[in-house]
C-alpha cells in the first residue's frame, strides 16, 4: 500500500559520488534487470518533515500517520492530534480512526489530501473533507483514497452481518459490496482500478472480481496505474510464495514485497536467505531487519537500504543534508528524481 508507517533505520555517512555500474550475475527471473552502460547521476530531493516528537523512540503503539507522494507529505501525529500537509496546519482535534491511518490520505501524485473526522450527528457519522472542503457524511465512513484529480472513495455502512465498512464509494456513490466487510483497499492514480482486501475469507479482489481467497495476506504491493500487483501469501508447511501478477516468483520461509511498478517490475527481499531480489535477480545483504530497497519502473536502477547503508545501483551513496542519526521514513523515485523523506523532532 502507499500509506507509510514509520520505520526505525539508522543511516550511515559514506561516499557521495558514484557510478552506476552492473549487478551481479542474474538468476532466472520473469523480467530482465537491464545492465547500466551510463554513469547515473540521479537528483536527491530531501523533504524535511518536523513531528514534534522522537520520530525514533522506542514506542509499543503508533506514534504517528505519514503518507507521502510527488515530494509531498501528510502527518498526523497522535500526542498532538495534528494534521499537518506540507508543513501547513490542517485540522488540530481528533480524527474518526484514533490512529489515522483509517482517517487521512493523499493522492499518489501528493496533489491532493483527504482526511475523516467524527461528525456533530452522533451514532457513528463521520465527515470527509477533500482539499480542505466537507464533501460527504456517512454512517462508519473511513479509509479516504484520492486519485490524482481529486476524485475520493471511502467506506462506509453496515452489512446484514453486522459488518462496518462493507460498502465502498466512488465521489458518493456505492462501487461495491464486501457482505463481511472490507478490511482495507487501495485505489489506482485515476480511479479505474482498486484492489480491496475482504474478510472471511479473505480474499484479494481487483474491481469486484476475485484474484486471491485463501490464508492472511501480510504484504502487497500495487502499481500505480493498477496494472500490475504483488502479494506474498502463506501455506500449511510454513513457506511463503511471492505472487506477481498471478505467477509465483519465490518461496521462502520469510518473503516481504516492497514495490511493483508500471511496468511490472518488482523488489523484494528474502529475509531467512538474506537477499533482495528485484526482477528475480539476487543481491545478498548483510542486515536482517528493515531491509528497504526501491526501483524505477523497468528496474534499471534501484536503491537498497541495508545496515544503515544506502546503495544506490551496489555502491554505497550520501543523501545531501543528511546525517547518520536521521531517520528516513520513505524513498520515492519519479523520473530522475529521488525523493527522500527525513522524519525529525
Amino acid at each position: 500500500m502507499k500509506k507509510q508507517y514509520h520505520i526505525h533505520a539508522a543511516l550511515a555517512v559514506l561516499l557521495i559520488t558514484m557510478l552506476a555500474c552492473s549487478f551481479s550475475a542474474p538468476s532466472p527471473g520473469p523480467i530482465e534487470t537491464p545492465v547500466h552502460l551510463q554513469p547515473y547521476t540521479p537528483s536527491f530531493q530531501v523533504i524535511t518533515i518536523p513531528t514534534g516528537i522522537d520520530p525514533t523512540a522506542p514506542s509499543q503503539v503508533p506514534m504517528y500517520f505519514l503518507d507521502t507522494g510527488g515530494g509531498h507529505y501528510l502527518l498526523y501525529v497522535y500526542e498532538t492530534q495534528k494534521l499537518v500537509y506540507d508543513g501547513r496546519e490542517l485540522y488540530s482535534g481528533q480524527l474518526a480512526d484514533v490512529y489515522g491511518g483509517s482517517s487521512a490520505a493523499l493522492s499518489h501524485n501528493g496533489l491532493h489530501y483527504a482526511y475523516v473526522i467524527p461528525g456533530t450527528d452522533g451514532l457513528d457519522f463521520n465527515d470527509l473533507y477533500v482539499d480542505g472542503t466537507k464533501v460527504e457524511t456517512a454512517q462508519h465512513l473511513l479509509q479516504p483514497a484520492l486519485t490524482d484529480d481529486a476524485h475520493y472513495f471511502y467506506t462506509a455502512c453496515s452489512s446484514a452481518t453486522g459488518f462496518s465498512g462493507s460498502c465502498l464509494f466512488k465521489d458518493g456513490t456505492d462501487i461495491f459490496l464486501a457482505e463481511h466487510g472490507i478490511l482495507e483497499y487501495w485505489v489506482n492514480v485515476d480511479g479505474t482500478t482498486y484492489y480491496a482486501l475482504l474478510r472471511d475469507p479473505q480474499s484479494l479482489v481487483r474491481n469486484g472480481e476475485v484474484i486471491y481467497e485463501g490464508t492472511e495476506l501480510a504484504h502487497k504491493s500495487f502499481s500505480p496505474n493498477g496494472v500490475h500487483y504483488a502479494y506474498v501469501s502463506h501455506d500449511e508447511n510454513g513457506m511463503q510464495h511471492l505472487i506477481v501478477d498471478g505467477d509465483v516468483v519465490r518461496s521462502s520461509t520469510a518473503l516481504f514485497v516492497n514495490q511493483v511498478t508500471d511496468l511490472g517490475s518488482y523488489c523484494a527481499w528474502d529475509s531467512a536467505n538474506q537477499l533482495v531480489f528485484i526482477n528475480g535477480v539476487e543481491f545478498p545483504v548483510q542486515g536482517d531487519s528493515q531491509i528497504k530497497c526501491y526501483i524505477n519502473d523497468d528496474a534499471s536502477h534501484s536503491l537498497i537500504h541495508d545496515v544503515g547503508t544506502w546503495l544506490l545501483d551496489g555502491n554505497p551513496v550520501q543523501f545531501p543534508e543528511l546525517s547518520p542519526a536521521d531517520e528516513i521514513e520513505n524513498v520515492e523515485m519519479k523520473g530522475d528524481t529521488w525523493y527522500v523523506y527525513r522524519l525529525v523532532e
